[in-house]
């Protein structure tokens, strides 16, 4: 009797035991399993973040690469109008140099930018099709930019090359201009330029302006101008411009040759205040020297 039932608390002990053991077998699996799934969501919503992330930049990089690309074209609009209205002073080639070493660095910035977004999203996993597509016509936009500004700098370089050989040839036309109305004005100044020169009959000789001939001992000979006189003692005057000499002498003769209706004299009587030159043109035409001897 007691054998037996020693019998069934032993079985009862070790049926309770097998039982327990596999309940904390099932626990630490469950345990387990939980941690597991608990750890790959962590992991996917890092993944999700990540993504979301990426495609933050990939759209922040997108909108950035856009306005550089408006901008681009905004100052490649005012570079050909200024090179179409030709405001090629050295303000407005300056204006354009800048302009152009802007869009340079825009292309480069650019460029660098795909560069590293395409990086990060082939390191993230994250470079599906249409983001792929969306980088490969971004990178198109930026080579076809670069070539078009590169166009634009060689056809502004050609532009500027043609403006100098123009303004050169325009410097050797004035210059040559320049030296044709020196030339003219020189002819002019000698077509209306007219010399005189006024002295009494001995200070005339004395310079010898004038010369004796005839007579005896200097008796009853006769003053005429000397051909071999120096133009240098006479001074100028413009034939168009002067018209009146003054004499203030009671005393005058003309030497020189003039035809009498082309000038006069005023003043009072047996006084002579001024020659009046009444008709410039036949005045002059005889001779450009005036020779006037005064007492």
């Amino acid at each position: 009797m007691k054998l037996r039932a020693l019998i069934s608390i032993l079985i009862v002990f070790i049926a309770f035991a097998c039982n327990t053991g596999k309940e904390n077998e099932d626990t630490q699996a469950k345990e387990a399993l939980i941690s597991e799934l608990k750890t790959e969501n962590e992991n996917l919503q890092n993944k999700a973040e990540n993504a979301e992330q990426s495609l933050n930049d990939f759209m922040q990089a997108f909108n950035d690469i856009n306005q550089n690309l408006e901008e681009i074209k905004r100052k490649e609009d005012v570079i050909s109008l200024t090179a179409k209205n030709m405001e090629f002073g050295m303000n407005g080639a300056e204006k354009i140099q800048e302009d152009i070493l802007l869009i340079y660095d825009l292309l480069e910035e650019n460029k660098a930018t795909v560069v590293e977004l395409r990086s990060k999203m082939e390191a993230g996993d994250m470079l599906n099709e249409d983001m792929q597509r969306s980088l490969y016509l971004l990178g198109r936009s930026v080579d076809k930019k670069n070539e078009q500004i590169s166009a634009l700098r060689s056809r502004l370089e050609n532009m500027n090359f043609e403006m100098q050989a123009l303004n050169e040839s325009l410097d050797s036309l004035m210059l040559a201009n320049q030296i044709q109305h020196k030339k003219l004005k020189a002819q002019e100044d000698i077509l209306n330029t007219g010399y005189f020169i006024i002295g009494s009959s001995r200070e005339l000789f004395n310079l010898g302006v004038t010369t004796r001939k005839g007579g005896f001992a200097g008796i009853g000979s006769i003053t005429q101008i000397d051909e071999y006189f120096e133009s240098r003692l006479f001074k100028k005057l413009n034939i168009y411009k002067t018209r009146r000499i003054p004499l203030k002498s009671k005393k005058v003769r003309i030497l020189s040759t003039h035809p009498a209706h082309t000038y006069k004299f005023d003043g009072p009587t047996d006084y002579y205040n001024n020659l009046i030159i009444t008709r410039p043109e036949q005045f002059w035409a005889t001779s450009r020297y005036l020779v006037i001897e005064v007492d």
